[in-house]
């Protein structure tokens, strides 16, 4: 697996060849080199996110919450967003990043956190740089990685903050210099990823979160934070985490109590940052929990919902419906299909 990752395939021959003393391209300059060579164009929009904006329905598969590419080498850089989340992890070499107005040089071991909508470029034009990114649905993140969002850590408030407020302009970088665990750890979710067997998703879901612990546990106190990360929002996490932490009872009421506020205040805050109302992101996270009881236990529709704070089976059965245009067993049915 390490000998795909150093290989130098297709794209990279052509702009190594071709373009290698070019590290810097316009949009415009680079579709017309991919009407050059259409039978690679895929490849390229898939793993470079070579166009301006790019939706995560292009590069993540259907039925995955996340995706692990290498990154191509020689392909000169320019500015580009998404709506997903993307990870790089520089494995050897180091690469150039454009983001927030600078340039970031990273080396062997680091790795940076791009939040969705942030315009950036990355560039690495040595054959020994090898660079692996991580593409991770930010619709479907809460979700598949509900408890992540419940630990009071850095990494935890940088993922919260974007799903739930309107500001989309941090960025985090690890420093993990020869770190076996941390590469073994993405080198496996790419090895899992290639190999396209059952069951994919549910595995790389499992090594993601693994991912994240480690990071917390022993690279936490000597984060690189972007200017914007700052405490402005540090009352709002609080609030969060307690609804995340409380979601199958928690009320305005309770909240109140809890940080000593009025409940409209409260109220106010959340809509504020969040674009939506208290019963609004509580029903969400009830729901998102019910999705994952669906499919990972045999639980009976009744025991769910109560597990989610419903104590009218029906009503339960009601909402869900509305929400996903089918029952919660119809849903089990169609997930166990995809499988």
């Amino acid at each position: 697996m390490i000998d795909k990752l150093k290989e130098l395939d297709a794209v990279e021959v052509y702009f190594k060849e071709n373009y290698k003393d070019i590290d810097w391209i316009d949009v415009a300059e680079f579709k017309k080199l991919v009407n050059k060579f259409p039978k690679h164009y895929k490849k390229i929009n898939d793993n470079c996110c070579e166009i301006e904006s790019i939706n995560e329905e292009k590069v993540i598969k259907d039925y995955n919450d996340i995706s692990i590419l290498k990154f191509f080498r020689y392909v000169p850089a320019f500015l580009h967003k998404h709506d997903f989340f993307e990870i790089i992890y520089v494995y050897s070499g180091e690469c150039r990043c454009y983001i927030d107005g600078k340039e970031i040089i990273l080396c062997g071991g680091d790795i940076i956190f791009i939040p969705p909508f942030v315009k950036h470029a990355t560039f690495c034009a040595r054959e020994e740089d090898i660079l692996i990114k991580i593409l991770i649905r930010s619709s479907t993140f809460d979700k598949s990685f509900f408890e992540l969002l419940t630990f009071n850590s850095i990494l935890s408030d940088f993922f919260g903050k974007v799903i739930y407020s309107n500001s989309h302009s941090t960025h985090l970088i690890f420093h993990t210099g020869e770190d076996e665990n941390i590469k073994k750890l993405i080198v496996n979710m790419f090895e899992e990823t290639e190999k396209k067997l059952k069951y994919e998703s549910t595995i790389l879901n499992g090594i993601l979160m693994i991912f994240f612990g480690y990071l917390m546990r022993n690279y936490e106190d000597n984060i690189e934070i972007s200017r914007d990360f700052n405490d402005k929002f540090e009352k709002f996490d609080d609030i969060l985490e307690y609804i995340y932490k409380n979601f199958a009872t928690v009320t305005l009421d309770d909240l109140s109590r809890e940080f000593k506020f009025d409940k409209f205040y409260i109220s106010k805050v959340i809509k504020s940052y969040t674009g939506r109302n208290f019963i609004s992101i509580v029903q969400d996270i009830k729901m998102r929990k019910a999705t994952e009881l669906i499919i990972s236990t045999n639980l009976s529709m009744e025991s769910i919902g109560n597990a989610v704070g419903y104590t009218s089976t029906p009503t339960f059965i009601r909402t869900f419906k509305k929400i996903y245009n089918m029952s919660p067993s119809e849903y089990r049915k169609y997930k166990i299909k995809q499988k």
